[in-house]
Parts: structure tokens; sequence; C-alpha cells
């Protein structure tokens, strides 16, 4: 898609501040699962949001296409992220796996 648009991007070499932050904290979670499971939904919607903007309003267009498709991945992604919090949560199987 960035190709078709003659889009440049950039990839970094190493983590943001942010996401080396949130990298130690799972280091030192006295409950790594839940907490994973937190850092995996608040980065999706966060995600989420970007390409939601960037699907209505970007300037390129296999870009935006890209977008669209994208938001659809995570969306599936957000729901089982929520089925794997309400599993841990209610103590199910699944849940009990988690932990």
């Amino acid at each position: 898609a960035a190709a078709a648009d003659d889009a440049a991007l950039s990839v970094p070499d190493r983590p943001s501040d942010l996401q080396q932050s949130a990298i130690d904290a799972l280091r030192d979670a006295p409950d790594f699962d839940a907490l994973y499971l937190q850092q995996l939904r608040r980065g999706l919607e966060e995600h989420l949001g970007e390409l939601r903007r960037f699907a209505e309003g970007g300037e390129a267009p296999a870009l935006r296409a890209y977008a669209v498709d994208a938001a659809k991945t995570l969306e599936d992604g957000r729901a089982t992220i929520r089925a794997l919090e309400a599993a841990a949560t209610e103590g199910t199987e699944a849940g009990r796996a988690l932990h």
C-alpha cells in the first residue's frame, strides 16, 4: 500500500520509551497475564483509533484502504481480548489456563 501511494515509511529499530516501560512493567508484574491483557487491549484501542482516523481522512488512497482492512482485523482482535478477559475473570477453564 505504501509503495502504491509512493509513501515513505520509517520503522524504528528499538522500542519507544513508552513501549520499553510497558515491557519493564511486565517483567516485574505480580500478575503477568492480567497486565499483559490490559496492555494488549490498551494498545489495540490506540491503534484502532489511529487506523479509523486515517481510514476516514488519510490522503493516500491505498493506505486508506489498508487502514480500513486493518481496522476490521483489530476489531476481531478486540473480541478475542474481551473473551480472554472474561474467561480470566469468570474462572472458567480458559481463565484458569491463563493463570
